[in-house]
């Protein structure tokens, strides 16, 4: 099988992992998947015979991708790195992210991610940003490895033989120590979630990569990714639509009682980051520190990188320098996410590798992977497009690019490394 689109190939490990049950296709889709849509197969049969569905790009998104304008739907597609960079950077203030907000509403409420730069915004988002970016690549890596050791001493505890699920995994699919980490990855999550907010606390919110159903306990990291997929997809699902909201509203009910119940104890709360919010939102406040809570933990669900090979030193420096170049790589090459939207503040034309007129009221979807997939041809080494622009360097910083990237990609490392040992 060596003519195997490789893309075609790494779809294929996941729907292995689908029909075994190891992972269900909302884990993929509904949270921006580590292996894109635009890169599954032909429809291919579940363990039950029914029908996994699998589409190209053009296909999953009712848009032609690259093209200027369709006036029908009042959308652009922007592509191409100056583009992307140019609507992350808004210089002009053309583009508002009031439509996140919009959405959020629906579910568990207003918060600052869904707020365009101003004092409002600044006021929310200051402290916790802070406390976000202050928390260093070396820290995030012992995270990490802390997280995915957690993670696989449950899935070891979770095993119905005496054998480790990894060694259960790996005698039906050969390539499993690979691919198996989008099965430990919401373990690994959960873990990284709760030594950071205190969350999951295993009864409001309880540690699941998936639900049957819609009732309380609220699940972590599923719900998380489900509710962020419904915001920042700019075309979620109709499940996602409408399964969203409802799981948002149900994480709002939790967690304002986890958080009434750590105010009653009058005791330090768990977490670094929830000591933050404690600190900065006075009681009187609390709705809005659950809706804060809620925002900033969304983000960390899509904390997921693929596997090169390496020795088993795990000092940061080392396991850094060996992973980058292939972690960076399997970033651009399939970005999460590969696209977000904002909405169009006002006539004007974007000017980069084309010329795209955008009107009042337009969607415009931010091809973010055109981006990474141009460097990556380029050779050049860049993923702060799927941050939503850097906040080092010089020039002015994009409002929403991400505060956690040093932490994040340490975690990333912590996590790929344990892996290769368990491998």
């Amino acid at each position: 099988m060596t003519d195997e689109n490789p893309d075609a190939t790494k779809a294929t490990n996941h729907l292995n992992l689908l029909n075994a049950g190891i992972i269900t296709l909302d884990d993929i889709i509904a949270a921006g998947a580590s292996v894109s849509r635009r890169s599954l197969p032909p429809p291919a049969a579940s363990a039950a015979g029914a029908p996994v569905a699998a589409a190209s790009r053009a296909a999953m998104d009712p848009i032609k991708v690259g093209a200027s304008r369709d006036e029908d739907k009042k959308r652009v597609v922007v592509d191409g790195k100056a583009q992307v960079r140019a609507v992350f950077a808004n210089l002009g203030n053309n583009y508002t992210v009031k439509g996140y907000g919009e959405r959020s509403r629906k579910g568990f409420g207003d918060f600052f991610l869904g707020m365009d730069a101003g004092p409002e915004r600044d006021s929310q988002s200051h402290d916790i940003n802070k406390a976000i970016q202050s928390i260093t690549a070396e820290e995030g890596f012992t995270l990490g490895l802390k997280a995915t050791r957690a993670a696989y001493d449950t899935l070891d505890d979770e095993a119905t033989t005496d054998r480790t699920w990894l060694e259960q995994v790996s005698d039906t699919f050969k390539r499993a120590p690979m691919h198996a980490f989008d099965a430990v990855s919401s373990y690994m999550v959960a873990a990284v979630t709760k030594d950071l907010f205190g969350i999951p606390d295993g009864e409001l919110i309880v540690t699941a990569p998936s639900r049957s159903n819609l009732t309380a306990p609220s699940c972590c990291p599923y719900d998380f990714k489900v509710v962020s997929a419904s915001l920042f997809k700019p075309d979620p699902k109709p499940e996602v639509v409408s399964g969203g909201p409802y799981l948002g509203q149900l994480l709002a009910k939790q967690t304002a009682t986890l958080v009434a119940r750590l105010r009653a104890a009058k005791t330090p709360p768990p977490g670094r980051l929830m000591q933050v919010l404690f600190d900065n939102i006075p009681p009187v406040e609390d709705d809005r520190l659950v809706r804060t809570l809620i925002g900033t933990m969304m983000g960390l669900p899509g904390l997921k990188a693929k596997i090169a090979d390496m020795g088993t030193e795990l000092s940061y420096d080392h396991v850094r320098d060996l992973l980058k170049p292939a972690v960076y790589k399997a970033m651009q090459q399939i970005p999460v996410p590969e696209a977000v939207w904002r909405i169009a503040a006002h006539d004007h034309v974007i000017s980069g590798e084309k010329q795209v007129a955008v009107k009042k009221g337009d969607m415009v979807v931010v091809d973010i992977a055109s981006a990474t997939n141009a460097d990556l041809k380029d050779n050049i080494a860049d993923v702060s497009a799927i941050f939503g622009g850097s906040r080092t360097g010089n020039g002015k910083r994009p409002t929403h690019a991400c505060p956690g990237y040093e932490m994040a990609m340490g975690i990333i490392y912590g996590a790929v490394a344990v892996m290769l040992q368990r491998a």
